[in-house]
């Protein structure tokens, strides 16, 4: 590394970096954060900023992207958006946008239900029956 400018790979390293934590940022909320506000304060069209970071606190979850957890589970700026993390509408907009690019095909205007829906359980994607004996003698639908 040469003195006073990093290397070329050194930040395509450091850009890897940010993009994979915020990835599993992002994740993290979709999988977690949302059953958990699910569980604590009901279902709901939206939830409020105290709701969302008091969440993040009591899971453990990284706070350094509380601004993306925001922006999944609100889609309106409210007082606190502003005052607490200085978010205004067009930059609420701005990162639903570049969730909806990841999760949503594209679209920014996605609701707490679409988010909900990506975090429940799949069931059974193949792979061993789980009791292939039972399967053997027709007792499954397998």
């Amino acid at each position: 590394m040469r003195f006073g400018r990093p290397l070329p790979q050194a930040l395509n390293a450091m850009k890897f970096l940010r993009r994979h934590r915020l990835s599993k940022a992002l994740d993290n909320f979709v999988m977690k954060l949302g059953p958990a506000l699910t569980r604590r304060y009901g279902t709901r069209e939206q939830y409020t900023v105290l709701q969302v970071s008091k969440t993040i606190q009591a899971l453990k979850l990284s706070e350094r992207h509380t601004a993306y957890a925001i922006a999944i589970f609100r889609h309106e700026e409210s007082k606190n958006t502003i005052s607490l993390f200085d978010m205004d509408q067009p930059f609420l907009n701005l990162l639903r946008k570049e969730i909806g690019d990841r999760y949503f095909d594209g679209n920014p205007h996605y609701s707490v239900s679409d988010v909900l829906r990506l975090s429940k359980s799949r069931g059974w994607q193949g792979g061993a029956a789980p009791n292939w004996q039972a399967n053997r003698y027709g007792r499954t639908s397998l």
